[in-house]
């Protein structure tokens, strides 16, 4: 993951189980690299410690389908530009 960070900032668009589940309904030939008995529940709970881990900026997307979430810029945005500032801060702040 290092090296997707070395390119930019990682965005985590994060959408809860249920609406997820309701979603994908070919979880068995989707494609996901997966155990061959991994439940969807258990992949979505391995995968998401890993994302928030990883994410520099984390946008909710409860609610929203794709092409709301497309249309909305302006939400991931904003979130990128607070992470910006926050490492902006954090790195003028630092010790050198």
């Amino acid at each position: 993951m290092e090296h997707l960070r070395a390119d930019g900032i990682i965005v985590f668009l994060h959408l809860e189980i249920a609406t997820l589940l309701s979603r994908i309904r070919n979880y068995k030939t989707r494609g996901l690299v997966k155990s061959p008995d991994q439940t969807f529940e258990e992949l979505f709970h391995e995968r998401l410690i890993l994302y928030r881990k990883y994410a520099d900026v984390t946008v909710s997307c409860g609610g929203s389908n794709r092409n709301e979430v497309c249309a909305n810029p302006q939400r991931i945005k904003s979130a990128i530009t607070h992470c910006t500032l926050n490492l902006a801060i954090n790195l003028l702040y630092s010790e050198v």
